[in-house]
């Protein structure tokens, strides 16, 4: 049920209902705590550190960005830090171009670490932005690049998966 939560709490938050991502948070967490499991509490507090970082409220998106590190990593759960190190990166405004740069960059090792091929790509199209953004074409081409050809291998694997799915159910129907 927390998982779930959290879940409608990502859909709600990407479409800028910030309001009901918190609910679903609020009402999530009394199952987080009954799970008691790590892995579930550090996608909450990164939930409500990326709200403090929309509202600009950013020494509480700190401390929830912190305390989502510190639970993940109480587990090894590198996928979850990578979240927070992402979301640090995307959400807190001013930060310093170094610091951005650094959490970036320790997002795509982590990812790279895990073999998470859509955090590879979230954290190389920031990167191209970033470095866009300082009008430093070459690393910025070299990080979109990146982005370009994990991007194009995921559509492809989906493609080739679903054309097996479809094959089969084909032949099954007949």
């Amino acid at each position: 049920v927390a998982i779930n939560y959290e879940l409608m709490h990502r859909c709600d938050f990407e479409q800028g209902l910030y309001a009901s991502a918190k609910e679903n948070l609020d009402k999530g967490m009394p199952f987080a705590r009954l799970a008691n499991e790590n892995y579930i509490y550090s996608p909450f507090y990164l939930g409500y550190g990326k709200l403090k970082a929309v509202h600009n409220q950013k020494d509480s998106a700190c401390f929830f960005f912190n305390r989502a590190i510190e639970t993940a990593r109480q587990d090894s759960d590198l996928r979850n830090v990578y979240q927070v190190y992402l979301a640090r990166a995307k959400y807190l405004k001013y930060l310093p171009v170094a610091e951005k740069m650094n959490l970036l960059l320790q997002a795509l090792r982590l990812a790279d670490q895990t073999h998470f091929e859509e955090g590879r790509a979230q954290a190389a199209e920031q990167l191209s932005s970033l470095y866009d953004n300082l009008n430093l074409k070459d690393s910025s081409l070299f990080y979109f690049r990146m982005y370009r050809t994990i991007t194009d291998s995921l559509f492809s694997e989906r493609n080739r998966r679903n054309m097996i799915v479809n094959e089969s159910e084909w032949v099954i129907k007949r």
